[in-house]
């Protein structure tokens, strides 16, 4: 079983020894409420899970939890979710009390790194730097084949990199991290901004004229139907990554990079954008070997990785 808590949503997948999905259920949250609301509901999904693989004769063998912050792999503890303001959540400990299962606790976006390299669309590539782009952005890289994690277990949190010393507040206290010029909440409010002096924008009408309501579905919604304003947004935000992303590619030289999260769906208008300012940032000799890809799974990513963990641990260790 693979489940993400995000921040404002539960998403969990049942699959079977070769990774079929069996069941999948994804249910919003709300990340004002209290930490013992969201972790109940996200064991009702859990048992839920359990419940479908008994009726199809299916043993669990484990869990694998993707989440939005630094996590202790080896404590299996959620060390700090800047963007749910949770400290020190000793997630394995509750849930092997709780379900007597193996229980394997991941970065979101380290796991959903591993959920494209075993099945998604960077099977075979041997380094990759995926990139979970929701209300924050997180990377999981993977060198030689291997997820890098850092001395201490940290790495990959390239969403905190201050961009603007002078810029929006982040959810981790420092000011003008990229993910706050780059994310959905990024791409609505710039959608928000320009609607102020274009109210002619399909946008403005499919929120019958209330700007609060706007998000990232309706600014994509509008970009589909041909809307400049919405698809100005997306070209804005896809400059943004695109010049972080020419630092990644300078750093690491990846063969592949990989954009998934909640932008994987806005991908057609803002993939063109991220390559030809990749392009122009990056250096010549590591751009040449690289691809930059829209995610197989979309926002399954991750849970395909919490499965991947699963399974990787016991082709590791066979059970008798």
């Amino acid at each position: 079983m693979g489940i993400e808590i995000g921040v404002d949503f539960i998403s969990v997948v049942l699959t079977d020894f070769i990774a079929q999905v069996v069941w999948r259920q994804r249910v919003l949250s709300n990340p004002d409420d209290d930490q013992g609301v969201i972790f109940e509901r996200a064991e009702e999904l859990v048992q839920q899970a359990l419940a479908v693989g008994e009726e199809h004769d299916l043993q669990c063998l484990g869990i694998g939890v993707g989440v939005p912050g630094l996590v202790n792999v080896r404590q299996g503890t959620l060390v700090f979710a800047p963007n749910l303001a949770w400290h020190e959540v000793p997630i394995r400990e509750k849930w092997t009390q709780r379900f007597h299962l193996p229980i394997f606790v991941e970065n979101e976006a380290n796991a959903a790194a591993l959920g494209e390299y075993f099945f998604g669309v960077a099977q075979d590539v041997q380094n990759v730097i995926y990139l979970s782009a929701g209300i924050g952005l997180g990377a999981g890289i993977i060198i030689e084949g291997q997820l890098f994690r850092g001395s201490g277990g940290y790495a990959g949190e390239v969403g905190h990199m201050t961009m603007d010393p002078n810029g929006e507040l982040c959810g981790c206290g420092k000011r003008g991290c990229w993910e706050t010029i780059v994310g959905p909440r990024a791409i609505a409010r710039r959608a928000r901004k320009a609607l102020q002096d274009n109210k002619d924008s399909l946008i403005y009408s499919l929120v019958d004229g209330d700007l609060s309501r706007v998000n990232v579905d309706t600014v994509i919604q509008a970009a589909e139907a041909g809307d400049p304003v919405a698809r100005q947004a997306f070209r804005e935000t896809g400059v943004s990554l695109g010049i972080g992303i020419g630092n990644l590619v300078n750093a690491f030289n990846p063969q592949m990079v990989v954009l998934g999260g909640a932008l994987s769906s806005a991908s057609p208008f803002i993939m063109p954008v991220i390559e030809e300012v990749v392009k122009k940032h990056a250096l010549p000799q590591p751009y040449e070997s690289l691809t930059v890809a829209a995610s197989a799974h979309g926002t399954d990513a991750c849970v395909m990785g919490g499965a991947a963990l699963v399974l990787d641990d016991v082709l590791a260790e066979p059970m008798l």
